[in-house]
């Protein structure tokens, strides 16, 4: 397929009017790319997990981060602007994910959309957690729905891509969505060339939106499996899914999302048992389906892990494998012979090569050691008896 067939294919596949292709290495990153969101419009956004990617992505935006994806809490930080649906702008932006955030929340996207309208705001929708499969922003009331590609693709592209795609502006008995008309026009204004796609990249999306369905039915009905597994399990507290009664996005959810409750599980360990748990996990639990072949991670083929804004990737001698979660949370789940060198690194002591004044050598890639943590980083070492 062509990029333009691509773009078409995607548009049909989340009943949008359009979809554009953009590299970007997540949500955030393709919206500013975009350009749609510019200087002297207010974006108000909930997204606690990137808050780094919207503190410095979007200059000359008067940029509001929420703690809560409600109504109520959007209006009152959008009180005192005055947003326009012209194309000249200036424009208010409400920004939220359909799961996402710590906790992984669930707004209510239909009361969303209805107040973004009132408050002549621009609703997006950051769906990578469920994708297309699993939640339709656009026919609940988004103008702008974006999906980084990881799942669709895989995790076989060899590149981040991320999917826009503008709500149809026409309603029935002929009127017409004033909001979805203003993104489109932002949109068609921008005039951006089409993404230039490898040959693999594009079949790498060809062969994941074929198999989407399946895959992510299989991802969906695991995640399910797996977090009543764990509410049940004397080893965790605060099990955090969608699907679970005790969420406190649960009632919400079950209009919002479909085909399940998505792919994703939080939970927390009572003290440092990760190790007991992941022993007593059954062997279904220890594999992901998500990525059409069944990828198993064994923690001795593990050089380090590296993390950006939740986004995780397991680097070992055979290739990258991607995740989403907190450093912590792998790091609990690792036996010692890992260390954290820094805030956003793991490494596997055996594999490390070289130990500098400030940084290490782990499988031929350097990394900082934090200042605090360089003489415990020596000693644990020493105690793997990968000391020189």
């Amino acid at each position: 397929m062509s990029v333009q067939q691509l773009e078409e294919a995607w548009a049909a596949r989340a009943s949008a009017r359009e979809a554009r292709l953009v590299a970007a290495p997540h949500v955030p990153a393709a919206l500013s790319l975009l350009g749609i969101v510019r200087p002297g419009d207010r974006l108000v956004a909930f997204a606690d997990d990137f808050a780094d990617a919207f503190a410095s992505g979007f200059d000359g935006c008067d940029v509001v981060m929420v703690g809560e994806p409600s109504v109520e809490v959007f209006a009152a930080a959008s009180g005192g602007f005055a947003g326009s649906f012209d194309a000249e702008g200036p424009h208010l932006w409400w920004f939220v994910n359909s799961i996402g955030g710590f906790g992984l929340r669930v707004p209510d996207l239909r009361a969303l959309g209805r107040a973004a309208r009132e408050a002549r705001a621009l609703l997006v929708v950051d769906n990578t957690v469920p994708g297309v499969f699993g939640c339709d922003p656009l026919r609940l009331g988004a103008v702008l729905s974006l999906d980084a590609s990881d799942r669709v693709c895989a995790g076989k592209a060899p590149r981040k891509l991320v999917a826009a795609s503008v709500a149809r502006s026409q309603l029935k008995r002929h009127r017409v969505d004033a909001a979805a008309e203003c993104a489109h026009a932002l949109l068609e204004g921008r005039g951006l060339a089409k993404l230039d796609l490898t040959a693999d990249e594009a079949a790498a999306l060809e062969r994941g939106l074929d198999s989407l369905d399946v895959r992510m039915q299989a991802h969906f009905d695991r995640a399910r499996a797996l977090a009543e597994y764990l509410a049940a399990n004397e080893m965790v507290r605060n099990v955090r899914y969608p699907g679970l009664s005790s969420h406190p996005d649960h009632a919400v959810a079950t209009g919002i999302l479909e085909h399940g409750f998505g792919p994703a599980v939080e939970f927390d360990l009572i003290e440092r048992s990760a190790g007991k748990l992941f022993d007593a996990l059954p062997g279904e639990f220890r594999t992901s389906p998500a990525g059409g072949a069944t990828t198993r991670l064994r923690p001795n083929e593990l050089h380090y892990v590296e993390i950006y804004d939740h986004h995780i990737q397991f680097v070992t001698a055979s290739g990258i494998m991607r995740s989403y979660g907190t450093l912590k949370a792998v790091e609990d789940a690792l036996p010692d012979v890992f260390f954290r060198v820094n805030n956003q690194t793991i490494v596997n002591l055996r594999f490390v090569t070289h130990v500098g004044s400030n940084d290490t050598t782990v499988a031929g890639h350097t990394f900082p050691i934090s200042r605090g943590r360089r003489k415990e980083f020596l000693s644990a070492l020493h105690l793997a008896g990968m000391a020189e």
